[in-house]
């Protein structure tokens, strides 16, 4: 993993308490082993009292770090489900979008139009393209029809498209900041992930925005990373994750 791409987790309340408590001992034995200080080996009611006080907070700090933790992810993916707009286009722009109809959108690319060729990307261009994909498109209605991720810029099916994709965006910055568990993404919005995750159009997608992106003058210029980093990954991360947890290779063998 490169370096812009480690996740920073920061130590939770409860973590810090612990360390210092440690140190504080720590400090103390080194201190009377050396004849600075002198323990009195007793205990008053003040000490009875602290030593299980102390372990009370440490636990209620644990137990405070997991609810806030579950609370974040658990409202995200509640404000998503309410959204109207934003689960409609998830559903028609991305569940619904199989591979299979991507191989088909790619097959009716008209001849005359070049994918490689950003420059061929005119608004003329992207008329005929859609046109291409009429037929496909015959029973959806505008912000749900079937596109071409090379050639739907300005449409309203990228603007939903993107809304989708910034919106866990938002939740997998979270993660990358270490603010949230993996293992919390993906108890309660593993199923949404999954199917971005999977679907080749979106993969292709984002990795085009990333190439695009790697010419414009924002990276060079300050730095700026491009659009969608941290759901990329994030979903690297899922990725490895079930790998991991079904023993299933890169290669799709079992282990």
């Amino acid at each position: 993993m490169r370096k812009s791409e480690e996740i920073q987790k920061p130590i939770p309340a409860y973590i810090w308490g612990l360390v210092v408590f440690a140190l504080i001992l720590v400090c103390v034995a080194i201190a009377s082993a050396m004849d600075y200080i002198k323990l009195e080996l007793k205990l008053d009611a003040l000490a009875i009292t602290a030593i299980p006080l102390f372990i009370v907070t440490i636990i209620e700090l644990a137990r405070t770090h997991r609810l806030q933790t579950a609370e974040l992810v658990r409202s995200h993916i509640s404000e998503f489900l309410s959204n109207d707009q934003l689960n409609g286009a998830f559903h028609e722009l991305i569940y619904r979008y199989s591979d299979e109809i991507w191989r088909k959108v790619k097959s009716s690319l008209p001849g005359n139009v070049s994918r490689d060729d950003i420059k061929t990307r005119t608004p003329e261009k992207k008329q005929e393209v859609w046109k291409g994909l009429e037929l496909l498109n015959a029973e959806r209605a505008l912000g749900t029809r079937f596109y071409d991720p090379d050639f739907f810029q300005g449409s309203t099916e990228e603007q939903h498209l993107d809304a989708v994709l910034h919106y866990f965006d938002v939740l997998a910055y979270n993660y990358r900041r270490g603010l949230i568990s993996l293992r919390d993404i993906r108890g309660v919005s593993g199923y949404h992930l999954a199917v971005i995750g999977s679907r080749e159009v979106i993969q292709y997608y984002l990795a085009q925005n990333k190439a695009f992106w790697d010419n414009l003058p924002y990276k060079t210029r300050i730095g700026a990373e491009p659009p969608f980093e941290n759901l990329r990954l994030l979903l690297a991360a899922i990725k490895r994750f079930n790998q991991i947890k079904t023993g299933v290779s890169l290669t799709g063998e079992s282990t």
